[in-house]
């Protein structure tokens, strides 16, 4: 009896050792693995302290974010609400400008937009506006918990003021039109620095908004000889894609180093607050969490999410690919954390691509309006702009245009990389997918013809 008690207990102290041999060597193999995934972002040129991803500071004086917060935070009660007032807003003065608010709600926006509460708070938006810079009073120190709906707000405020512009004023003159633009490239620029990935892919949105504004204002009042060089300036600079890589950046740094430093109860929290995986408080939470927290795992979780960083710094940099997507999608597989944290980079390429497109059509639109001033018609390709950068982001050539008469049509063939002669997306034609400045619209030339 006693030699078969010994023989179970060399057994079980064998598997022990053979367990902590394993242990050991999963652990050492994930560590060095973690080592090369800092040395080649290293090698690559990307920041590695949070220090160089925070934005510089700005004079009180000088920084539109103290005003933009506080208009915002008055709007954004959410007592007996299922919306904040704000949200409401937002989405009402979007209706109003497009015209497809009903006689209810147009009664309910005229309304709202009457009370002091919302004049007062526009009016802070309207002196932030004023300030040359914008930088949040972020705590950055808070990582993951630090709050991130600014951009989104401010978003918000602007179509506010617009619409009620249109209000006081009716139908806005031109030259408040143009203002209008200027005032949102100022935004979009004042925002460049801002190290959050989803608010830059708001500015994107903003800044690609924006440009299809100019080209629907070229249809009504182009804009004045002089304005035309300062119109290509602030454009020739929407097709950068700094800030997201910074954006990105701020990411691992800020958020996603934190991530993998915290202690275990605090990483068990964090993830029930973002509801991860769906899951709540219970059995099954608590043995995917004890899977990822085992030491080599969570090493190796870790060492994935700074490949799959460097891998969306790389696809960021580089011409568009419409694999990229799916490529993502095997990154996010491999580790569950990195699955749940990681930015949705090929969206953001994708939104990159987007605005370069807009970007380049708006300045190839404006140069051929120009132009035709100045020869009476319009020149017979591109080239004769004298413009650099007009390429399509999507195909890496140059620009599709048609001119005729008074008409011209200049686009990008979009994300499937296809020439549908300028048509975009529709419910008969779901397949086009060029993004495209038709002048004037379409819609202009078929009443014309009739």
């Amino acid at each position: 009896m006693r030699k078969t008690h010994k023989r179970i207990i060399i057994a079980v102290g064998l598997f022990v050792v053979v367990l902590a041999m394993l242990y050991t060597v999963a652990l050492l193999k994930t560590q060095a693995r973690l080592r090369r995934a800092y040395a080649a972002l290293e090698a690559d040129g990307r920041p590695m302290q949070a220090e160089q991803v925070i934005p510089p500071e700005i004079p009180d004086e000088d920084n539109a974010a103290y005003f933009f917060v506080d208009a915002a935070r008055p709007l954004k009660d959410t007592s007996r609400r299922i919306r904040t007032l704000l949200e409401r807003l937002s989405s009402l003065s979007s209706r109003f400008m497009d015209g497809s608010i009903d006689q209810e709600d147009l009664e309910e926006f005229k309304t709202h937009m009457g009370q002091d509460l919302v004049k007062s708070s526009l009016e802070l938006f309207e002196e932030g506006l004023q300030r040359p810079g914008c930088r949040f009073m972020r705590d950055y120190d808070r990582g993951l918990f630090a709050e991130l709906h600014e951009v989104r707000d401010i978003r918000s405020l602007l179509r506010m003021r617009r619409a009620q512009k249109r209000l006081e004023l009716g139908d806005v003159n031109a030259q408040d039109a143009w203002d209008a633009v200027y005032e949102q490239f100022r935004l979009v620029e004042a925002l460049r620095s801002e190290p959050r990935f989803w608010n830059q892919i708001t500015r994107y949105s903003l800044a690609s908004v924006t440009c299809r504004q100019v080209q629907s204002l070229c249809s009504v009042s182009p804009p004045d000889q002089k304005d035309y060089p300062r119109l290509q300036s602030v454009l020739s600079e929407q097709d950068d894609v700094t800030p997201l890589l910074r954006a990105l950046d701020g990411e691992r740094l800020l958020w996603g180093e934190r991530l993998f430093s915290l202690p275990m109860s605090e990483l068990r929290e964090t993830l029930l607050q973002r509801d991860f995986m769906y899951m709540k408080r219970g059995v099954f939470f608590r043995m995917v969490f004890a899977y990822i927290k085992f030491k080599p795992r969570l090493v190796g979780d870790h060492a994935s999410y700074l490949e799959a960083m460097r891998w969306g710094a790389e696809i960021l940099q580089q011409p568009y690919d419409p694999n990229a997507r799916e490529e993502f999608r095997d990154l996010r597989g491999k580790s569950m954390l990195t699955g749940e944290f990681m930015p949705w980079v090929d969206f953001g390429k994708r939104f990159h691509c987007g605005l370069a497109a807009n970007a380049h059509i708006t300045r190839a639109g404006l140069a051929l309006l120009q132009y035709r001033q100045v020869h009476g018609r319009y020149p017979a390709t591109l080239d004769a702009l004298g413009l650099e950068g007009l390429t399509d982001p999507y195909a890496e050539r140059p620009l599709c245009y048609h001119a005729e008469g008074e008409a011209f049509s200049v686009y990008s063939v979009g994300e499937n990389q296809q020439d549908n002669r300028g048509r975009s997306r529709d419910r008969e034609h779901k397949e086009y997918d060029d993004i495209a400045w038709h002048f004037p619209p379409l819609s202009q030339r078929a009443s014309a013809t009739n």
